[in-house]
């Protein structure tokens, strides 16, 4: 199964054509959708594996580096934290995630945000420091 045609234009507009991550503008630029809960070990089973509620807009790929979907799969903890990645069994639509642009949301299934609270306040301000860090080095712009 893939992700439908109108299921990426949901997720592209939602994320306003910007990385979810470190929300720099896609353009023409290579970009790819992050499955929140991987599509394997069996992930790919579930019907709402390619839903709008379980991908996200990034820059980059899983495998090239300078982008935030290879950061995001380099660094499993950090992305587990701030909701780029959700756990086997969860339903990605009830778990918090970290959007550069508009702060903590939760994801709806017509392609909406619904902010929510900060489920740890200190690791945001983690995240805030490793954003500003890939920048430095050039890893993000």
């Amino acid at each position: 199964m893939t992700v439908t045609a109108r299921v990426r234009q949901q997720v592209w507009d939602r994320e306003d054509s910007c990385c979810a991550v470190c929300a720099r503008p896609i353009g023409s630029g290579y970009y790819s959708l992050q499955h929140r809960r991987a599509r394997g070990m069996g992930g790919s089973r579930l019907p709402d594996t390619n839903s709008v509620t379980n991908l996200v807009l990034c820059c980059g790929s899983a495998t090239s580096a300078g982008g935030c979907h290879q950061q995001i799969e380099s660094h499993p903890t950090w992305a587990d934290h701030f909701g780029y990645r959700v756990p086997q069994g969860c339903d990605p639509s009830l778990v918090p995630i970290w959007i550069a642009r508009v702060g903590w949301q939760l994801l709806n299934a017509d392609g909406s945000y619904q902010p929510c609270e900060d489920p740890d306040y200190r690791l945001t301000r983690v995240l805030e420091t490793t954003q500003e860090v890939f920048t430095d080095m050039g890893e993000v712009s």
